[in-house]
């Protein structure tokens, strides 16, 4: 068995370490909940609320683990939903952030997919 092939290239690393830092991010933005007053249920619901873009990373993420050519596709298609749902509703400032980045995640996980491609030549 040659080591050299079950070696994980660092721009897969990279590129998971990204993807789990952004869902961090994402969810630093949910924690204005506890801000609002309310029951406790109220307050678990809409934390649950703000947390589904997180879910939405880590689940492409986790979901991609050794494909990373489908990770690059998903984070195109979530940014593409991001922009059709938030046109015109948020701060052009905020929607470029985040839609910037999503297309990085893309662009980060094609750099991973060639690399990985390049070590199985």
């Amino acid at each position: 068995m040659d080591l050299e092939k079950k070696k994980t290239p660092t721009m897969i690393k990279v590129a998971r370490l990204v993807g789990f830092a952004f869902a961090a991010f994402l969810s630093v933005f949910a924690m204005d909940v506890f801000a609002e007053p309310g029951t406790v249920l109220e307050i678990l619901t809409a934390l649950l609320m703000h947390l589904i873009p997180t879910f939405l990373v880590l689940a492409v993420v986790l979901i991609s683990w050794k494909r990373e050519w489908l990770a690059a596709l998903l984070f195109i298609l979530l940014d593409v939903f991001y922009i059709s749902i938030t046109w015109n509703r948020v701060p052009w400032v905020g929607f470029g952030v985040i839609t910037a980045l999503i297309l990085m995640l893309a662009l980060v996980y094609f750099s991973a997919w060639k690399a990985r491609g390049k070590q199985n030549q």
